[in-house]
């Protein structure tokens, strides 16, 4: 999973592969995500993976563009929808939203293209309710989405997301929320609540200056370049932060009950 950066300067990477070659093929899982997807990148076919990779719309005006537009691997089938990983006796359910929301005070931030209509966010959340309302079947429930709701980065914590999506996510205890758009990577777990927040933004754009240590609310927030990968079986989630290199750089495992541990302990 990843939100991608691009622009290179002297300082930071042209491009970091969703994959770099240093990964081990047998550590891959056949699924890639993007909660932050930048549509100038197309070039990841000299990796090899053949496997479809599915993402969420990080900008408004993303939401209107044809997916034939992008490598098939790239799939974007609606602005919110749902994918079972795997395929084939699914161990996650995936339900993918758009977060591009108004303030708080209901004003548009970045102007008409760039966030949802208020008819469109209400009709969204009823769609999101009416999801999470349906029986599990699969261990794991997962959700997707570009914006943290909560973040130690710059942008802070979304006053919007937290009054209609982290309620829901409460109430029907969501497993794991993965987002991007904060530059860095994070991993937050806070006291009381069902969810584990991973944040992977972290892709080749120019890092921001945590606002709140990792130490002070965490366990890990981490500004460097880098990308994450999270792999699934019936006993456990897990989730890793690696380097541009991929050198590992932090980890946990997370059971159904949802206990989460340090990777390897």
């Amino acid at each position: 999973m990843e939100a991608w950066g691009f622009s290179p300067t002297k300082n930071r990477p042209k491009r970091i592969e969703l994959y770099p070659r240093t990964v081990a093929p047998d550590t891959l899982p056949q699924a890639p995500i993007a909660p932050g997807f930048t549509p100038n990148i197309t070039t990841h076919h000299e990796t090899g993976l053949q496997f479809q990779i599915y993402r969420s719309v990080s900008t408004r005006h993303q939401a209107g563009c044809p997916t034939s537009q992008f490598p098939t691997r790239w799939t974007l089938p609606a602005r919110w929808y749902t994918f079972d990983f795997p395929t084939h006796k699914p161990l996650i359910h995936f339900i993918v939203l758009d977060s591009n929301m108004p303030r708080a005070d209901g004003t548009w931030q970045h102007g008409h293209d760039f966030t949802l209509k208020p008819e469109e966010q209400a009709e969204q959340l009823h769609w999101f309710e009416t999801q999470l309302q349906k029986p599990r079947t699969t261990p794991y429930l997962g959700v997707l989405g570009h914006h943290p709701i909560y973040s130690n980065g710059p942008h802070g914590d979304h006053p919007v997301l937290i009054r209609e999506w982290d309620t829901l996510f409460r109430k029907y205890k969501v497993d794991l929320y993965m987002a991007g758009h904060d530059h860095d990577l994070q991993h937050l777990e806070l006291e009381g609540h069902p969810t584990t927040h991973f944040l992977s933004g972290g892709g080749g754009a120019d890092l921001y200056v945590l606002k709140v240590d990792g130490l002070d609310r965490g366990p890990y927030a981490q500004q460097v370049h880098g990308f994450s990968h999270l792999s699934v079986t019936p006993k456990s989630l897990e989730l890793r932060h690696l380097d541009a290199d991929g050198r590992l750089l932090y980890g946990i495992t997370r059971t159904p009950a949802g206990i989460v541990k340090p990777l390897g302990t």
